[in-house]
């Protein structure tokens, strides 16, 4: 399961459509991408939902699974939502 908004949704429930996360506050979507990176979870890269790739604010990020299993994809957002949690105790 992941908590968004401290509401527990099962990972079932999304669609397998790209998500768009807007983190709170700007100047974390790169310090969470690089923890990501470092626990070993690849994400799209940052700035990719805007033009030329230039996120001005620092604040967010495309998640788009590609053909995943639902554990696998369970386990990722499980890690992402970690790399957050870090980032912003920091």
């Amino acid at each position: 399961m992941m908590v968004l908004a401290s509401k527990k949704i099962p990972i079932s429930e999304y669609s397998p459509a790209q998500i768009k996360l807007t983190i709170a506050g700007s100047g974390k979507a790169s310090k969470i991408h690089k923890l990501c990176n470092e626990a070993g979870l690849k994400l799209t890269p940052l700035g990719a939902t805007f033009p030329y790739g230039k996120d001005l604010d620092d604040k967010n990020i495309r998640l788009a699974p590609t053909q995943v299993e639902l554990d696998e994809l369970e386990d990722a957002m499980e890690l992402f939502c970690i790399c957050v949690l870090l980032a912003e105790a920091n």
